[in-house]
């Protein structure tokens, strides 16, 4: 896109202020966007159960690379009472029951606190439709997972309040 200086000299659209020249490459947008969304990238070799996780996952939660290394490392970390929700939208997808995975569940942070996560993904499946191996994102969603409950609880007092009067 042109626009016009306002001496009639053309200059190229800066969208956002990069210009054409100087936009990201694939590479550095894909870290852009995951920074945007702040969340990080994993690619999960399912029959292995190895998962190389990006340096942004490792970072928005908080984890030393050295602790996440396998499906297992991460899985031991969710909360008891979130596993059975994790694991039906994990084997619903593996099945082929959805088109994508998506789950939000409490994991325990290294710190011993209990935070959010929400993770993404999609299964690549072989020949047989079995699911070999699974490339998606997960981030921390603490902040807005306290919102959700603080809003409810709100809600929740103004309805009983409403009751009283009645």
């Amino acid at each position: 896109m042109t626009v016009r200086r306002s001496q009639g000299r053309r200059a190229k659209s800066t969208r956002g202020g990069v210009s054409a020249r100087k936009r990201p490459q694939s590479g550095d947008r894909l870290e852009l966007v995951m920074h945007a969304i702040n969340e990080g990238v994993y690619d999960w070799d399912i029959d292995t159960g190895k998962v190389d996780y990006s340096e942004r996952v490792t970072a928005i939660m908080r984890f030393p690379p050295e602790q996440l290394q396998t499906a297992q490392d991460w899985y031991k970390r969710i909360h008891p009472d979130d596993l059975a929700r994790y694991d039906a939208a994990l084997v619903d997808h593996f099945k082929g029951r959805t088109d994508r995975f998506e789950c939000d569940y409490r994991f325990r942070a290294v710190d011993g606190s209990w935070r959010w996560g929400r993770t993404h993904g999609v299964a690549q499946r072989d020949a047989r439709g079995r699911a070999v191996r699974m490339i998606g994102s997960t981030g921390d969603i603490t902040e807005l997972k306290l919102a959700e409950i603080e809003l409810r609880r709100a809600r929740d007092e103004a309805h009983e309040a409403l009751e009283r009067q009645t």
